[in-house]
């Protein structure tokens, strides 16, 4: 099963093996919660998911420019089950979407041939209908070895993605926090 070519919509779920969706409403401005999750040099001090997050090129030298832009590559440090302590491990993914006015973003793993897995991520962050956030995380992922991810590791992503807009939430809703 090949990734969705379009990247310019989150695939429907049918379009691979597994996918995990969540949900969460902030109690803070939409722009608030977007800048703290695109400002990826800070994820270590909140997300015990993703610990770490640096943009690079295709042979994953860091960029000095960390500005988000389709076409540039993330690795992400990530702790599966989420954890503030244990040792992260690297996902390299191509980001696909970047729409700062629709306060959307997403990424593709390239780790692996799409045959064998992609997995395609959608985050995004709408206005609530009363001045707060509505955040989303969404992926599906495809290939032999997507089965694996159903079967072995749903459960750990879907922590993962509850424990992201938990943390998300209360930075976003702090008001002493940086943003």
């Amino acid at each position: 099963m090949a990734p969705p070519k379009n990247t310019d919509a989150p695939p429907a779920p049918e379009a691979g093996v597994v996918a995990i969706k969540r949900s969460i409403t902030i109690n803070a401005p939409k722009e608030r919660v977007w800048e703290i999750l695109t400002d990826f040099s800070k994820y270590n001090e909140w997300d015990p998911f993703a610990r770490d997050m640096m943009l690079t090129d295709k042979s994953k030298k860091p960029l000095n420019d960390q500005t988000l832009a389709p076409g540039k590559h993330l690795i992400i440090s990530f702790c599966m089950p989420p954890s503030l302590t244990a040792q992260p491990k690297p996902a390299f993914e191509l980001i696909t979407h970047v729409d700062h006015t629709a306060h959307r973003i997403a990424w593709r793993n390239v780790d692996m041939p799409a045959w064998l897995l992609w997995g395609d991520r959608w985050q995004t962050v709408e206005d609530d209908g009363s001045g707060g956030a509505r955040y989303e995380c969404y992926e599906v992922f495809g290939g032999l070895f997507a089965y694996v991810v159903r079967w072995f590791m749903k459960g750990h992503l879907e922590e993962a993605f509850e424990a992201l807009g938990k943390t998300l939430k209360e930075r976003a809703e702090n008001p002493k926090a940086e943003v």
